[in-house]
């Protein structure tokens, strides 16, 4: 079987000169380098490729965010993971003095940002701290495996994304490991793939705007749109609220690993109480797959019988549910105990998709 797995680096460095009336020192600090090692002992089938590594700056429609609060670009895709958020905060705990001023915007987002505290469980993830004289790196990983306990449909015809045909894979009818949060329409929508790890699950939301927001403001509306679609449940809709015979659901398969500096952030320079600090490399990488066999989910059989009352004052007729993933949506990574999401990437276009190939090589 293979995986979603998600692997991510960052390396953050600091140069310190201290206030007037000391002596200069330098303190370079913080290297995040965010490689794990899985803990699981996996089947060799279960070992999905990542594509060659690249640079953010060949994709020209993609961007990183250090935070879930970084804004999303209208067209662009956007990549967030915690482990920069996990850096910095264990920088900040090493150099146990308060931060009173910091010159990088993105920077200020990061210190006051609190969405990645709780995303994951302590061994779940990895920091540690180096110091090599006048030097601190800090490094933060995680990596997880989330596959389904049997595959899901690989489609043999492509997927038209915006226009563009790209693989995919999905199911018809009734999945039981598989739930929908909300259904609105065809086009306003969101489902869960539920792994076998029963303690994460894998958020799909289909946008009805494309309107520039943030993705802490994506899940913040999924969360309210779930709530709401939770409470209005009444039995003349229930066929919105599960899987029926003629339903089925199309997600483009990803595949991308993809490393970055950010340079609005290097060589920007920020001040404690006692020191001011200046950053000479702020790095993460991030690497992705999902296809139809990178999700589990354990495998349950229900026989449900419908009987359509189209004649019925006051009740909606039961219609088939579309639900394709053929323009922008969001995939989240989340612990299900968890208030906010370790890992999230905004979809606006095919970059990070497996291209079809009509030749039948893909």
């Amino acid at each position: 079987m293979k995986r979603i797995i998600v692997i991510l680096s960052g390396i953050v460095f600091f140069q310190s000169c201290t206030t007037e009336s000391e002596p200069i020192k330098v303190k370079e600090s913080v290297k995040i380098d965010v490689i794990e090692e899985t803990q699981e002992v996996l089947p060799e089938t279960f070992n999905p490729i990542f594509k060659a590594l690249d640079s953010l700056s060949s994709f020209k429609k993609t961007n990183f965010s250090p935070t879930l609060e970084g804004r999303v670009k209208k067209g662009d895709n956007l990549i967030y993971a915690a482990t920069m958020l996990f850096a910095w905060d264990e920088f900040r705990k090493e150099i146990k003095d308060s931060i009173i001023d910091i010159e990088s915007e993105e920077l200020r987002l990061i210190n006051n940002s609190k969405s990645f505290k709780g995303v994951l469980t302590e061994n779940e993830y990895e920091t540690s701290v180096e110091i090599i004289e006048d030097t601190i790196i800090v490094r933060s990983s995680f990596k997880k495996s989330l596959p389904f306990s049997y595959p899901l449909t690989k489609f043999e015809s492509p997927l038209l994304f915006k226009g563009d045909s790209v693989e995919s894979f999905g199911f018809y009818g009734e999945n039981f490991k598989s739930s929908i949060n909300y259904y609105k329409t065809d086009d306003n929508f969101s489902i869960s793939l539920l792994p076998k790890d029963n303690k994460h699950e894998i958020i799909l939301i289909k946008l009805l705007s494309t309107e520039s927001k943030s993705l802490k403001e994506v899940f913040e509306k999924y969360n309210t749109e779930k709530q709401n679609f939770i409470e209005h449940k009444t039995p003349d809709v229930d066929w919105k609220y599960g899987y029926q015979h003629r339903d089925y659901v199309k997600i483009p398969k990803l595949n991308f690993n993809i490393e970055s500096n950010f340079e609005t952030i290097e060589n920007s320079s920020f001040t404690t109480s006692k020191s001011i600090y200046k950053i000479l490399t702020f790095y993460q990488k991030n690497a992705f797959i999902l296809n139809e066999e990178g999700v589990k989910v354990e495998s349950d059989a229900i026989v449900e019988s419908v009987t359509e009352s189209a004649g019925e004052i006051g009740v909606e007729v039961p219609q088939p549910k579309y639900m394709v993933f053929d323009t922008d949506f969001v995939i989240f990574l989340k612990r299900k105990d968890a208030e906010f999401p370790y890992f999230g990437v905004y979809i606006a276009n095919d970059e990070l998709m497996i291209k079809f190939d009509e030749m039948g090589s893909h």
